[in-house]
């Protein structure tokens, strides 16, 4: 069973699957009069960088997503997943962007527990290459649906959890 959860930020193509599903509420789409559940388990947050100039501007935003999750994350006392679903331009190669990502979710998950005093599983994904956003939310909501703990931050790409579930990659990462 997917846990309540809330989408917050850009409102991506990729994650109107997700979006759709009983258990979430979406607090992006436009016109919304829906307020996000306090109770909320778990909080995607779309993230848009394609209108980014360059690389640098990319990367400028990414660090961003920090500073904008910390303040938007807070009024989930009941947060377990903390999820970053991020699309990237065209120009750009993933590699260049792989490594700040792994920063960002080491940095969000360590900001959320010293400043909330939570143990929060952050999980970035780029999703630029996803073509199957049905198979994208399953395997949000299957990650979801289990226990925190499993690791503490973790960037991925699609192509690490097209053919395999988030955990699977990340046990395969960390092993």
């Amino acid at each position: 069973m997917l846990r309540s959860t809330v989408i917050l930020g850009d409102e991506l193509p990729v994650l109107q699957p997700l979006a759709a599903r009983d258990e979430v509420t979406s607090a992006v789409s436009p016109g919304s009069d829906h307020h996000p559940p306090r109770s909320a388990r778990a909080v995607v947050i779309g993230l848009d960088l394609q209108d980014s100039a360059s690389v640098r501007d990319a990367k400028r935003h990414l660090r961003e997503v920090v500073r904008r999750s910390l303040s938007a994350v807070r009024r989930y006392p009941a947060l377990a997943h903390l999820f970053v679903i991020y699309v990237i331009p065209a120009t750009v190669h993933p590699d260049r962007l792989s490594s700040l990502a792994g920063s960002v979710a080491s940095r969000l998950h360590a900001a959320l527990e010293r400043e909330t005093g939570q143990y929060v599983d952050v999980t970035l994904v780029d999703a630029t290459a996803c073509r199957d956003s049905a198979l994208l939310a399953d395997r949000l909501a299957d990650r979801i649906s289990e226990k925190a703990g499993l690791h503490t931050d973790i960037a991925l790409e699609w192509a690490d959890i097209r053919d395999r579930s988030i955990q699977r990659a990340t046990l395969d990462q960390y092993t």
